[in-house]
């Protein structure tokens, strides 16, 4: 049986590559965002590579870094391997991830896709990662 998180991953993976037009860092929220598509945190977040972690949410100048994925494209959306599984990777078109830690249970992200498309993480769901 597919999950909701299935669901999501086959939404997500049929809308990219998702242009990259908007990025903003407050040290509480997370947004990217383009044409028909946005995605927002509350949870942490890291970007790594196939080898190390290159920036941490908490690092002084992660807004910064951040912005220079503006330009850059979301090729695919991966499933956290590290269980439980309901957070999203998100693979950029340079080969870099960004990889987010839910730290609440409460709709700890969401990401929407055109007019209809919208998904809300609820990993206190029994449904969300069947």
């Amino acid at each position: 049986m597919k999950s909701y998180f299935d669901d999501f991953l086959e939404v997500a993976n049929a809308s990219v590559p998702l242009l990259i037009k908007e990025v903003s860092w407050d040290n509480i929220a997370l947004y990217m965002g383009g044409d028909n598509w946005h995605f927002n945190t509350l949870g942490d977040w890291v970007v790594v590579n196939d080898v190390i972690m290159i920036k941490g949410c908490h690092d002084s100048d992660a807004e910064l870094y951040l912005k220079e994925m503006i330009g850059r494209s979301i090729i695919r959306i991966e499933r956290s391997k590290e269980e439980p599984s309901y957070d999203p990777i998100l693979v950029i078109d340079n080969g870099l991830r960004v990889r987010i830690f839910s730290t609440s249970v409460i709709d700890p992200w969401t990401f929407k896709f055109g007019v209809s498309s919208f998904f809300v993480a609820s990993p206190s769901d029994d449904d969300w990662n069947g």
